[in-house]
């Protein structure tokens, strides 16, 4: 795949890791949309209706607190540039662990250390399958116990527990 903005946007181990393709938006294709065809562990589990919109709403709304908090690093730039002061950099460690900090110990207290726990360690590798391939609901069906007592509990902390699945 070529184009500039997608070489901008999307860093070498995101283009490694994903499953991309690319679509036409118009006749003559000069206008293309690129797509991640992998989804995440929430979109599997809820597609084969292992969990409920309020758990997926939930774990989307926790999954993207824990991307604002830099736990998935870009790639390293080694063009000189201007960054925080040296003494500033603890401040803005945790104001950025705080960003998914709140909606963890909401769900630890509401479900316990463990099942948060296996929440968190989801978190890791949030894309399944990892390398290609498919995930049937007799492989999802353990993941989706193991979490959703959190997830139910997230869906309190953002207030998604009353969404209700359009199909």
């Amino acid at each position: 795949m070529t184009s500039t903005l997608f070489d901008t946007l999307v860093t070498p181990e995101q283009r490694k890791r994903r499953q991309f393709s690319k679509e036409q938006m118009d006749n003559r294709g000069l206008i293309v949309r690129y797509r991640i065809d992998d989804q995440t562990v929430f979109d599997l589990m809820f597609i084969v209706e292992l969990i409920t919109r309020p758990q997926h709403e939930a774990g989307q709304n926790f999954l993207a607190s824990v991307e604002q908090s830099g736990a998935y690093p870009g790639t390293s730039s080694l063009e000189a540039g201007f960054g925080a002061p040296v003494y500033e950099i603890g401040n803005l460690i945790a104001e950025r662990r705080m960003a998914f900090g709140a909606a963890y110990r909401f769900a630890e207290s509401r479900c316990g250390t463990a099942c948060a726990s296996e929440l968190m360690g989801l978190m890791r590798n949030i894309f399944y399958p990892a390398e290609g391939g498919t995930m049937t609901k007799e492989e999802l069906a353990p993941i989706a116990e193991s979490i959703g007592p959190a997830l139910s509990a997230l869906s309190l902390f953002y207030g998604t527990e009353d969404e209700k699945d359009p199909r």
